[in-house]
């Protein structure tokens, strides 16, 4: 599937969108609307990176009860992202996720194996 999903995706001036079908994507947010994983949000134990767009669809309220049952976890937004914000704005994106990295490789003097 994720093969399909990025060769579907159309490059329009110098960004990344996805190509979706209205009707199959209002079908599948209806099915998963209503499901909570809060349960399985606070059994996660191990450092994370939380990255969300500032025009995004997730609520303030929510990173923050994210950061609260996960003290491991870290946040941040970037500033013109939206819901995709890996597609709006990959490069920040991609230094965030690789400064994330970074950080744990330090933390495990250098490796994280073993």
């Amino acid at each position: 599937m994720p093969k399909e999903w990025t060769a579907s995706l159309e490059q329009r001036g110098g960004k990344l969108y996805a190509q979706f079908d209205r009707d199959v994507v209002l079908k599948i947010v209806a099915d998963v609307a209503h499901v909570e994983y809060w349960d399985e949000w606070s059994r996660v134990k191990v450092p994370t990176l939380l990255i969300g767009g500032q025009m995004g669809l997730v609520p303030d309220a929510d990173y923050e009860r994210m950061l609260k049952l996960n003290p491991g976890a870290t946040f941040h937004r970037i500033a013109g992202g939206g819901h995709d914000v890996h597609l709006d704005r990959p490069a920040e994106c991609q230094r965030l996720i690789g400064d994330f990295i970074s950080s744990l490789i330090r933390s495990h003097n250098g490796s994280l194996l073993g």
